[in-house]
């Protein structure tokens, strides 16, 4: 090798010379356990919810931030256990697949079965969810939301409901606006009375449409206002 090449020299030198990278160490939150339980119902009581596709996606505060959470096949979610990943969320959304079934039996060993794939379940927040470690509980429904007289099962035996029937219309509507995330503040997966006022994410109302005229509680005729008939001088 030639030491005395003036080019590798000046790379020498330029090497010797050169500021190393600076490296910054990002500390990610840590991931949450979480654990999804069903509500139990009035004179039902929910068994299990079976979904094959399930999964859960989680919306960051901060414009273009997410993750999402695989709940696996043929999984019931009636009292898994898995984890949220850490982060600032507002936005949850659990997804049940393709195919999901709902259980219940009633007080006398009837079993109600309801097909509910395909149901996305939304939960909000407008301060966010922090995800650092802490232990949460994600209940799907809430407590009396399968009611066995509204549902028809007070008399009838086993009953397994189809798409279309109103009864499973309700089903939904009370799974989709029942469901909250809540804070597990003592980590042992179940939701007690104190920790029910620990809601983190839960149902929000679409706004109501705004048509831009004052509520004025009278019928708008379109006439004009001549005032109170017998009134002025």
């Amino acid at each position: 090798m030639n030491l005395k090449s003036p080019s590798l020299f000046a790379l020498l030198a330029l090497a010797c010379g050169r500021d190393k990278p600076i490296s910054t160490n990002i500390t990610m939150p840590d991931p949450s356990p979480l654990t999804i339980v069903l509500a139990s119902g009035n004179g039902l009581q929910t068994r299990s919810l079976r979904v094959t596709g399930a999964y859960l996606l989680l919306e960051g505060c901060a414009s273009g931030t997410g993750a999402s959470l695989f709940l696996g096949d043929q999984a019931n979610l009636a009292g898994m256990e898995t984890s949220l990943m850490g982060g600032d969320w507002c936005s949850l959304t659990v997804a049940l697949g393709e195919t999901a079934t709902l259980k219940a039996i009633t007080h006398s060993g009837h079993w109600l079965q309801a097909p509910v794939g395909r149901t996305e379940i939304v939960l909000g927040s407008a301060a966010g969810v922090s995800v650092s470690g802490q232990a949460f509980i994600l209940e799907l429904g809430a407590p009396g939301w399968l009611d066995a007289d509204g549902l028809g099962m007070t008399e009838a035996s086993h009953r397994t409901l189809t798409t279309g029937e109103p009864e499973l219309e309700q089903i939904l509507l009370a799974l989709r606006e029942g469901t909250a995330l809540y804070g597990d503040l003592d980590g042992n997966g179940v939701l007690g009375t104190n920790e029910r006022a620990e809601v983190r994410a839960a149902f929000i109302p679409e706004p109501a449409e705004d048509t831009g005229r004052a509520d004025t509680g009278q019928t708008d005729t379109g006439g004009p206002d001549t005032g109170t008939p017998g009134s002025g001088g």
